[in-house]
Protein backbone atom coordinates (compact mmCIF):
# COMPACT_ATOMS: atom_id res chain seq x y z
CA UNK A 1 0.00 0.00 0.00
CA UNK A 2 2.83 2.48 0.62
CA UNK A 3 4.23 1.77 -2.19
CA UNK A 4 1.10 2.63 -4.39
CA UNK A 5 0.54 5.39 -2.56
CA UNK A 6 4.19 6.99 -3.41
CA UNK A 7 4.23 5.38 -7.00
CA UNK A 8 1.00 7.57 -7.02
CA UNK A 9 2.57 10.63 -5.20
CA UNK A 10 6.03 10.83 -7.35
CA UNK A 11 3.81 10.99 -10.45
CA UNK A 12 1.30 13.83 -9.57
CA UNK A 13 4.38 15.86 -8.38
CA UNK A 14 6.45 14.66 -11.87
CA UNK A 15 3.82 15.33 -13.48
CA UNK A 16 3.29 18.96 -11.68
CA UNK A 17 6.74 20.12 -12.49
CA UNK A 18 7.01 19.32 -16.04
CA UNK A 19 3.56 21.46 -16.72
CA UNK A 20 4.82 24.22 -14.10
CA UNK A 21 6.02 27.48 -15.41
CA UNK A 22 8.91 27.75 -13.52
CA UNK A 23 11.54 24.87 -12.37
CA UNK A 24 11.35 22.95 -8.84
CA UNK A 25 8.05 24.69 -8.20
CA UNK A 26 5.28 22.02 -7.74
CA UNK A 27 1.92 22.64 -9.66
CA UNK A 28 -0.96 21.12 -8.90
CA UNK A 29 -5.22 21.26 -9.47
CA UNK A 30 -7.50 20.87 -6.46
CA UNK A 31 -8.38 17.59 -6.89
CA UNK A 32 -4.44 16.27 -7.29
CA UNK A 33 -4.02 18.16 -4.13
CA UNK A 34 -6.26 16.00 -2.58
CA UNK A 35 -5.19 12.50 -4.04
CA UNK A 36 -1.60 13.06 -2.29
CA UNK A 37 -2.47 13.93 0.65
CA UNK A 38 -5.09 10.69 0.66
CA UNK A 39 -1.52 8.84 -0.40
CA UNK A 40 1.02 10.45 2.00
CA UNK A 41 -0.35 11.82 4.96
CA UNK A 42 0.30 10.30 8.33
CA UNK A 43 -3.62 10.12 9.39
CA UNK A 44 -4.41 7.39 6.70
CA UNK A 45 -1.35 5.59 7.74
CA UNK A 46 -2.70 5.62 11.43
CA UNK A 47 -6.45 4.88 10.27
CA UNK A 48 -4.91 1.66 8.20
CA UNK A 49 -3.01 0.56 11.66
CA UNK A 50 -5.97 1.01 13.58
CA UNK A 51 -7.93 -1.42 11.19
CA UNK A 52 -4.86 -3.94 11.74
CA UNK A 53 -5.11 -3.70 15.12
CA UNK A 54 -8.31 -4.34 15.24
CA UNK A 55 -8.46 -6.86 12.71
CA UNK A 56 -6.12 -8.85 15.86
CA UNK A 57 -8.38 -8.22 18.30
CA UNK A 58 -11.06 -9.93 16.34
CA UNK A 59 -8.12 -13.15 15.60
CA UNK A 60 -8.11 -12.87 19.40
CA UNK A 61 -11.62 -13.34 20.39
CA UNK A 62 -11.79 -16.08 17.45
CA UNK A 63 -8.83 -18.40 19.16
CA UNK A 64 -10.84 -17.99 22.83
CA UNK A 65 -13.50 -20.85 21.12
CA UNK A 66 -10.86 -23.51 21.47
CA UNK A 67 -9.00 -25.32 24.19
CA UNK A 68 -6.48 -24.31 26.01
CA UNK A 69 -3.03 -26.55 26.47
CA UNK A 70 -1.09 -25.57 29.36
CA UNK A 71 2.52 -27.53 30.41
CA UNK A 72 3.58 -27.29 33.45
CA UNK A 73 6.89 -28.32 35.21
CA UNK A 74 8.14 -28.52 38.75
CA UNK A 75 11.33 -29.59 40.50
CA UNK A 76 11.69 -29.75 44.07
CA UNK A 77 15.36 -30.92 46.13
CA UNK A 78 14.55 -32.06 50.00
CA UNK A 79 17.61 -32.17 52.19
CA UNK A 80 16.72 -35.74 53.30
CA UNK A 81 14.82 -38.63 51.26
CA UNK A 82 11.42 -38.61 52.70
CA UNK A 83 10.12 -41.90 53.55
CA UNK A 84 7.93 -44.28 56.02
CA UNK A 85 9.58 -45.85 58.81
CA UNK A 86 8.08 -48.88 61.07
CA UNK A 87 5.98 -46.09 62.69
CA UNK A 88 7.34 -45.98 66.47
CA UNK A 89 7.47 -49.48 66.32
CA UNK A 90 11.06 -50.45 68.85
CA UNK A 91 11.86 -53.59 70.70
CA UNK A 92 11.05 -52.70 74.10
CA UNK A 93 7.31 -52.29 72.68
CA UNK A 94 7.84 -55.48 71.05
CA UNK A 95 9.14 -57.02 74.68
CA UNK A 96 5.73 -55.26 76.67
CA UNK A 97 3.63 -56.94 74.21
CA UNK A 98 5.47 -60.22 74.49
CA UNK A 99 4.67 -59.86 78.44
CA UNK A 100 0.78 -59.44 77.81
CA UNK A 101 1.02 -62.24 75.22
CA UNK A 102 2.44 -64.79 77.74
CA UNK A 103 0.16 -63.68 80.70
CA UNK A 104 -2.53 -64.66 78.69
CA UNK A 105 -1.63 -67.64 77.40
CA UNK A 106 -0.97 -68.40 81.52
CA UNK A 107 -4.42 -67.26 82.53
CA UNK A 108 -5.90 -68.89 79.74
CA UNK A 109 -8.09 -66.42 78.55
CA UNK A 110 -8.57 -67.17 74.47
CA UNK A 111 -9.87 -63.48 73.62
CA UNK A 112 -7.08 -61.55 75.61
CA UNK A 113 -5.07 -64.17 74.09
CA UNK A 114 -5.73 -64.06 70.41
CA UNK A 115 -5.38 -60.31 70.62
CA UNK A 116 -1.96 -60.10 72.40
CA UNK A 117 -1.15 -62.36 69.70
CA UNK A 118 -2.43 -60.02 66.81
CA UNK A 119 -0.29 -57.04 68.31
CA UNK A 120 2.28 -58.55 68.71
CA UNK A 121 2.44 -60.55 64.92
CA UNK A 122 1.94 -57.02 63.66
CA UNK A 123 4.51 -55.11 65.63
CA UNK A 124 7.09 -58.52 64.64
CA UNK A 125 6.30 -57.83 60.96
CA UNK A 126 6.19 -54.06 61.02
CA UNK A 127 9.98 -54.57 62.13
CA UNK A 128 11.15 -57.31 59.64
CA UNK A 129 9.76 -54.83 56.66
CA UNK A 130 12.13 -53.42 54.47
CA UNK A 131 11.66 -49.50 54.28
CA UNK A 132 9.50 -49.91 51.01
CA UNK A 133 8.26 -46.29 50.84
CA UNK A 134 11.82 -45.00 50.59
CA UNK A 135 11.88 -42.17 48.09
CA UNK A 136 14.98 -40.03 46.55
CA UNK A 137 15.65 -36.54 47.79
CA UNK A 138 14.24 -34.61 45.04
CA UNK A 139 10.66 -34.58 43.17
CA UNK A 140 10.22 -33.66 39.82
CA UNK A 141 6.54 -33.59 38.31
CA UNK A 142 5.53 -31.91 34.86
CA UNK A 143 1.88 -32.07 33.56
CA UNK A 144 0.06 -31.18 30.72
CA UNK A 145 -3.58 -30.04 30.82
CA UNK A 146 -5.85 -28.74 28.35
CA UNK A 147 -9.01 -27.12 29.23
CA UNK A 148 -12.15 -26.20 27.20
CA UNK A 149 -14.87 -23.82 28.41
CA UNK A 150 -18.03 -25.33 27.89
CA UNK A 151 -20.90 -22.30 29.39
CA UNK A 152 -18.69 -19.65 28.75
CA UNK A 153 -19.17 -20.37 25.22
CA UNK A 154 -21.91 -17.69 25.47
CA UNK A 155 -19.66 -14.76 26.65
CA UNK A 156 -16.77 -15.34 24.01
CA UNK A 157 -19.55 -15.28 21.32
CA UNK A 158 -20.27 -12.12 22.35
CA UNK A 159 -16.62 -10.70 22.90
CA UNK A 160 -15.68 -12.38 19.49
CA UNK A 161 -19.31 -10.37 18.05
CA UNK A 162 -17.81 -7.25 19.43
CA UNK A 163 -14.20 -7.66 18.19
CA UNK A 164 -15.93 -8.14 14.31
CA UNK A 165 -17.75 -4.87 15.25
CA UNK A 166 -14.51 -2.98 16.11
CA UNK A 167 -13.10 -4.21 12.34
CA UNK A 168 -16.06 -2.78 11.02
CA UNK A 169 -16.16 0.60 13.75
CA UNK A 170 -12.02 1.20 12.54
CA UNK A 171 -12.62 1.04 9.01
CA UNK A 172 -16.11 3.33 9.30
CA UNK A 173 -13.70 5.66 11.08
CA UNK A 174 -10.85 5.39 8.35
CA UNK A 175 -13.38 6.55 5.80
CA UNK A 176 -14.45 9.62 7.75
CA UNK A 177 -10.70 10.52 8.22
CA UNK A 178 -10.49 10.05 4.46
CA UNK A 179 -13.66 12.76 4.28
CA UNK A 180 -12.19 15.21 6.87
CA UNK A 181 -9.12 15.42 5.23
CA UNK A 182 -9.97 15.80 1.80
CA UNK A 183 -12.43 18.41 3.14
CA UNK A 184 -9.10 20.09 5.13
CA UNK A 185 -7.23 19.75 1.81
CA UNK A 186 -9.46 21.97 -0.90
CA UNK A 187 -10.32 24.55 1.99
CA UNK A 188 -5.88 24.78 2.43
CA UNK A 189 -6.21 25.04 -1.18
CA UNK A 190 -8.59 27.81 -1.51
CA UNK A 191 -7.41 29.37 1.49
CA UNK A 192 -4.40 29.43 -0.69
CA UNK A 193 -5.96 30.83 -3.95
CA UNK A 194 -7.69 33.48 -1.77
CA UNK A 195 -4.17 34.29 -0.74
CA UNK A 196 -2.69 34.70 -3.47
CA UNK A 197 -5.61 36.12 -5.56
CA UNK A 198 -5.08 38.85 -2.40
CA UNK A 199 -1.37 38.88 -3.62
CA UNK A 200 -2.16 39.71 -6.91
CA UNK A 201 -4.70 42.99 -6.25
CA UNK A 202 -2.55 44.29 -4.10
CA UNK A 203 0.33 44.35 -7.15
CA UNK A 204 -1.93 45.61 -9.19
CA UNK A 205 -2.89 48.42 -6.98
CA UNK A 206 0.46 49.03 -5.82
CA UNK A 207 1.24 49.29 -9.69
CA UNK A 208 -1.06 51.72 -10.28
CA UNK A 209 -0.59 53.55 -7.23
CA UNK A 210 3.59 54.15 -7.82
CA UNK A 211 2.12 55.29 -11.71
CA UNK A 212 0.06 57.67 -9.94
CA UNK A 213 2.92 58.75 -7.05
CA UNK A 214 4.91 59.38 -10.60
CA UNK A 215 2.60 61.04 -12.68
CA UNK A 216 1.78 63.53 -9.42
CA UNK A 217 5.34 64.34 -8.95
CA UNK A 218 5.70 65.75 -12.55
CA UNK A 219 2.62 67.55 -11.76
CA UNK A 220 4.18 69.12 -8.37
CA UNK A 221 6.97 69.92 -10.77
CA UNK A 222 5.14 72.17 -13.42
CA UNK A 223 3.18 73.39 -10.22
CA UNK A 224 -0.35 72.17 -11.19
CA UNK A 225 -0.97 70.63 -8.00
CA UNK A 226 0.31 71.62 -4.36
CA UNK A 227 3.22 69.29 -2.59
CA UNK A 228 0.57 67.91 -0.19
CA UNK A 229 -1.12 65.40 -2.78
CA UNK A 230 1.97 64.41 -3.75
CA UNK A 231 2.19 63.29 -0.27
CA UNK A 232 -0.46 61.42 0.24
CA UNK A 233 0.23 59.61 -2.38
CA UNK A 234 3.31 58.57 -1.09
CA UNK A 235 1.69 57.67 2.16
CA UNK A 236 -1.00 55.87 0.41
CA UNK A 237 1.83 53.80 -1.49
CA UNK A 238 3.30 52.69 2.10
CA UNK A 239 0.23 51.54 3.11
CA UNK A 240 -0.34 49.11 -0.04
CA UNK A 241 3.83 48.38 0.50
CA UNK A 242 3.06 47.35 3.80
CA UNK A 243 -0.47 45.53 3.12
CA UNK A 244 1.71 43.51 0.27
CA UNK A 245 4.33 42.44 2.99
CA UNK A 246 1.61 40.98 5.20
CA UNK A 247 -0.31 39.55 2.19
CA UNK A 248 2.53 37.67 0.87
CA UNK A 249 3.83 36.44 4.48
CA UNK A 250 -0.06 35.08 4.64
CA UNK A 251 0.65 33.08 1.12
CA UNK A 252 3.74 31.52 2.72
CA UNK A 253 1.63 30.38 5.36
CA UNK A 254 -0.91 28.94 3.43
CA UNK A 255 1.48 26.95 1.29
CA UNK A 256 3.25 25.47 4.20
CA UNK A 257 0.19 24.73 5.69
CA UNK A 258 -1.25 22.96 2.41
CA UNK A 259 2.30 21.37 2.44
CA UNK A 260 2.15 19.92 5.67
CA UNK A 261 -1.35 18.27 4.51
CA UNK A 262 0.58 16.70 1.64
CA UNK A 263 3.25 15.25 3.78
CA UNK A 264 5.80 17.57 2.12
CA UNK A 265 8.12 19.82 3.31
CA UNK A 266 7.14 22.50 4.68
CA UNK A 267 9.68 25.08 2.32
CA UNK A 268 7.75 23.59 -0.89
CA UNK A 269 6.72 25.78 -3.58
CA UNK A 270 3.35 24.71 -4.24
CA UNK A 271 1.13 26.65 -6.51
CA UNK A 272 -2.11 25.76 -7.83
CA UNK A 273 -4.05 25.92 -10.84
CA UNK A 274 -7.35 27.65 -10.94
CA UNK A 275 -10.28 25.69 -10.05
CA UNK A 276 -13.44 25.76 -12.58
CA UNK A 277 -16.05 27.60 -11.57
CA UNK A 278 -19.49 25.84 -10.04
CA UNK A 279 -22.69 28.22 -10.77
CA UNK A 280 -24.89 24.73 -10.94
CA UNK A 281 -27.95 24.77 -8.47
CA UNK A 282 -28.31 23.50 -5.04
CA UNK A 283 -29.55 20.09 -4.45
CA UNK A 284 -32.83 20.29 -2.84
CA UNK A 285 -32.44 20.36 0.86
CA UNK A 286 -34.48 16.98 2.19
CA UNK A 287 -32.60 15.40 -0.86
CA UNK A 288 -28.99 16.77 0.88
CA UNK A 289 -30.17 16.26 4.27
CA UNK A 290 -31.29 12.28 3.69
CA UNK A 291 -28.01 11.73 1.46
CA UNK A 292 -26.01 12.64 5.01
CA UNK A 293 -28.03 10.63 7.01
CA UNK A 294 -27.71 7.54 4.75
CA UNK A 295 -24.02 8.10 4.34
CA UNK A 296 -21.91 10.10 7.17
CA UNK A 297 -19.11 7.89 8.65
CA UNK A 298 -20.48 9.22 11.89
CA UNK A 299 -23.96 7.77 11.46
CA UNK A 300 -23.04 4.36 10.75
CA UNK A 301 -20.10 4.36 13.08
CA UNK A 302 -22.60 5.05 16.49
CA UNK A 303 -24.79 2.42 15.12
CA UNK A 304 -21.98 0.01 15.26
CA UNK A 305 -21.49 1.45 18.80
CA UNK A 306 -25.21 0.45 19.08
CA UNK A 307 -24.76 -3.14 18.26
CA UNK A 308 -21.53 -3.42 20.23
CA UNK A 309 -23.74 -2.34 23.76
CA UNK A 310 -26.06 -4.97 22.86
CA UNK A 311 -23.55 -7.34 22.50
CA UNK A 312 -22.31 -6.21 25.82
CA UNK A 313 -25.68 -6.07 27.72
CA UNK A 314 -26.02 -10.11 26.65
CA UNK A 315 -22.16 -10.79 27.75
CA UNK A 316 -23.29 -9.60 31.04
CA UNK A 317 -25.42 -12.27 31.08
CA UNK A 318 -22.21 -14.74 31.83
CA UNK A 319 -22.21 -14.00 35.39
CA UNK A 320 -25.20 -15.29 36.23
CA UNK A 321 -24.27 -18.73 34.80
CA UNK A 322 -22.04 -21.43 36.29
CA UNK A 323 -19.04 -21.74 35.15
CA UNK A 324 -18.55 -25.60 33.63
CA UNK A 325 -15.31 -26.64 31.80
CA UNK A 326 -13.91 -30.06 30.51
CA UNK A 327 -10.49 -30.64 31.79
CA UNK A 328 -8.16 -33.33 30.66
CA UNK A 329 -4.00 -33.69 32.26
CA UNK A 330 -1.84 -35.58 31.61
CA UNK A 331 1.20 -35.97 34.88
CA UNK A 332 4.81 -37.22 34.49
CA UNK A 333 6.35 -37.97 38.17
CA UNK A 334 9.59 -38.92 39.39
CA UNK A 335 11.46 -39.00 42.75
CA UNK A 336 7.91 -38.98 44.42
CA UNK A 337 7.18 -40.68 47.66
CA UNK A 338 3.41 -40.65 46.37
CA UNK A 339 2.91 -41.09 42.61
CA UNK A 340 0.00 -40.05 41.21
CA UNK A 341 -2.83 -41.47 38.14
CA UNK A 342 -0.54 -40.51 34.95
CA UNK A 343 -4.62 -39.51 32.80
CA UNK A 344 -7.12 -37.53 34.67
CA UNK A 345 -10.51 -36.35 32.94
CA UNK A 346 -13.15 -34.34 34.35
CA UNK A 347 -15.83 -31.78 34.43
CA UNK A 348 -14.83 -28.68 36.69
CA UNK A 349 -18.17 -26.26 37.60
CA UNK A 350 -17.34 -23.27 39.41
CA UNK A 351 -20.04 -20.23 39.93
CA UNK A 352 -19.91 -17.73 42.38
CA UNK A 353 -23.15 -17.99 44.95
CA UNK A 354 -22.50 -14.05 46.75
CA UNK A 355 -20.59 -11.56 45.16
CA UNK A 356 -22.17 -8.59 46.51
CA UNK A 357 -24.69 -8.28 43.14
CA UNK A 358 -21.32 -7.53 41.19
CA UNK A 359 -22.87 -9.06 38.52
CA UNK A 360 -25.90 -7.49 38.50
CA UNK A 361 -24.38 -4.05 38.80
CA UNK A 362 -22.43 -5.21 35.88
CA UNK A 363 -25.31 -5.82 33.80
CA UNK A 364 -26.83 -2.68 34.59
CA UNK A 365 -23.88 -0.83 33.66
CA UNK A 366 -24.12 -2.42 30.01
CA UNK A 367 -27.97 -1.38 29.67
CA UNK A 368 -27.57 1.99 30.35
CA UNK A 369 -24.43 2.14 28.28
CA UNK A 370 -26.58 0.82 25.72
CA UNK A 371 -29.14 3.52 26.43
CA UNK A 372 -26.24 6.34 25.96
CA UNK A 373 -25.52 4.81 22.61
CA UNK A 374 -28.69 5.32 21.39
CA UNK A 375 -29.43 8.81 22.56
CA UNK A 376 -26.28 9.85 21.43
CA UNK A 377 -27.70 8.69 17.63
CA UNK A 378 -30.57 11.11 18.37
CA UNK A 379 -28.48 13.49 18.76
CA UNK A 380 -26.08 13.04 16.10
CA UNK A 381 -28.60 12.94 13.50
CA UNK A 382 -29.98 16.88 14.55
CA UNK A 383 -26.57 18.09 14.71
CA UNK A 384 -25.94 16.37 10.97
CA UNK A 385 -29.53 17.95 10.24
CA UNK A 386 -28.35 21.38 11.40
CA UNK A 387 -24.65 21.04 9.84
CA UNK A 388 -26.32 20.34 6.17
CA UNK A 389 -28.91 23.05 6.48
CA UNK A 390 -26.11 25.99 8.04
CA UNK A 391 -23.98 24.59 4.39
CA UNK A 392 -26.57 24.48 2.52
CA UNK A 393 -27.48 28.17 3.25
CA UNK A 394 -24.05 29.25 3.55
CA UNK A 395 -23.53 28.26 -0.24
CA UNK A 396 -26.95 29.84 -1.60
CA UNK A 397 -25.53 33.07 0.28
CA UNK A 398 -22.00 32.72 -1.33
CA UNK A 399 -23.90 32.60 -4.72
CA UNK A 400 -25.77 35.67 -3.77
CA UNK A 401 -22.55 37.49 -2.53
CA UNK A 402 -21.22 36.63 -6.43
CA UNK A 403 -23.36 38.66 -7.98
CA UNK A 404 -23.02 41.88 -5.49
CA UNK A 405 -18.95 41.79 -5.64
CA UNK A 406 -19.34 41.66 -9.33
CA UNK A 407 -21.33 44.54 -9.55
CA UNK A 408 -19.45 46.55 -6.65
CA UNK A 409 -16.15 45.89 -8.52
CA UNK A 410 -18.24 47.09 -12.10
CA UNK A 411 -19.24 50.13 -10.38
CA UNK A 412 -15.62 51.22 -8.17
CA UNK A 413 -13.80 50.46 -11.93
CA UNK A 414 -16.08 52.77 -13.93
CA UNK A 415 -15.68 55.42 -10.98
CA UNK A 416 -11.76 55.19 -10.43
CA UNK A 417 -11.58 55.71 -14.19
CA UNK A 418 -13.91 59.15 -13.68
CA UNK A 419 -11.85 60.17 -10.96
CA UNK A 420 -8.67 59.86 -13.73
CA UNK A 421 -10.07 62.00 -16.12
CA UNK A 422 -11.24 64.71 -13.14
CA UNK A 423 -7.57 64.46 -12.26
CA UNK A 424 -6.12 65.12 -15.38
CA UNK A 425 -8.18 68.16 -15.67
CA UNK A 426 -7.56 69.22 -12.44
CA UNK A 427 -11.21 68.69 -11.33
CA UNK A 428 -10.31 66.31 -8.53
CA UNK A 429 -7.54 65.77 -6.02
CA UNK A 430 -5.32 63.04 -5.32
CA UNK A 431 -6.91 61.82 -2.49
CA UNK A 432 -10.04 61.30 -4.36
CA UNK A 433 -8.03 59.04 -6.83
CA UNK A 434 -6.41 57.39 -4.36
CA UNK A 435 -9.47 56.47 -2.86
CA UNK A 436 -11.53 55.44 -5.54
CA UNK A 437 -8.26 52.94 -6.39
CA UNK A 438 -8.50 51.54 -3.07
CA UNK A 439 -12.12 50.95 -3.31
CA UNK A 440 -11.70 48.99 -6.66
CA UNK A 441 -8.61 46.77 -5.03
CA UNK A 442 -11.19 45.99 -1.82
CA UNK A 443 -13.66 45.18 -4.90
CA UNK A 444 -11.41 43.28 -6.47
CA UNK A 445 -10.62 41.11 -3.21
CA UNK A 446 -14.21 41.04 -2.17
CA UNK A 447 -15.12 39.14 -5.64
CA UNK A 448 -12.04 37.12 -5.73
CA UNK A 449 -13.06 36.17 -2.08
CA UNK A 450 -16.87 35.49 -2.68
CA UNK A 451 -15.50 33.05 -5.74
CA UNK A 452 -13.35 30.90 -2.96
CA UNK A 453 -15.71 31.15 -0.48
CA UNK A 454 -18.69 29.60 -3.18
CA UNK A 455 -15.97 26.62 -3.75
CA UNK A 456 -15.92 26.23 -0.45
CA UNK A 457 -19.66 25.80 0.78
CA UNK A 458 -19.82 24.02 -1.77
CA UNK A 459 -16.90 21.44 -0.74
CA UNK A 460 -18.54 21.96 3.01
CA UNK A 461 -21.95 20.90 1.48
CA UNK A 462 -20.29 17.73 0.20
CA UNK A 463 -18.71 17.27 3.38
CA UNK A 464 -21.75 17.41 5.78
CA UNK A 465 -23.57 15.15 2.67
CA UNK A 466 -20.91 12.81 3.41
CA UNK A 467 -19.98 12.17 -0.05
CA UNK A 468 -16.96 9.81 -0.28
CA UNK A 469 -13.49 10.56 -1.33
CA UNK A 470 -12.63 8.90 -4.28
Amino acid sequence: MERVALLLTTLLLAGSARAGPEPGKVVLTVEQAVQVALAKNPSMRLAGLGVEAAEAGRKQARARFGPTLQFEMRAMYFNEPPGFDAGGMDSGLIDQLQQIDDLARAQGDSVDQALSGALLGFGQSMLALPDMFASENYDVTVSVRLAQPLSQLWAIYQAYQLAELDVDIAKVAGLRARSRLGYQVRQACLQLLTARAGVAALQEAQATVAAHVERAGHFVEVGLIGKNDLLQARARLAELQSQLIAARHGLRLSRARLAMLLDLPVDTEIDLQQPPGDDSPEPPLAQVVGRALAARPEMRELQLRIRQAEHGVKASWQGFIPGVTLLGQYQHNEGSLMIPPAWTVGVMVDFNVWEWGASYYALEQARVRLQQARTALGQLRRGIELEVRAAWLKLRQTREQIAVARTALEAAAEQLRLERQRYEVQQSTSTDVLDAQSRLTQAKMRLESARYQHLLARAALRHASGQAEE
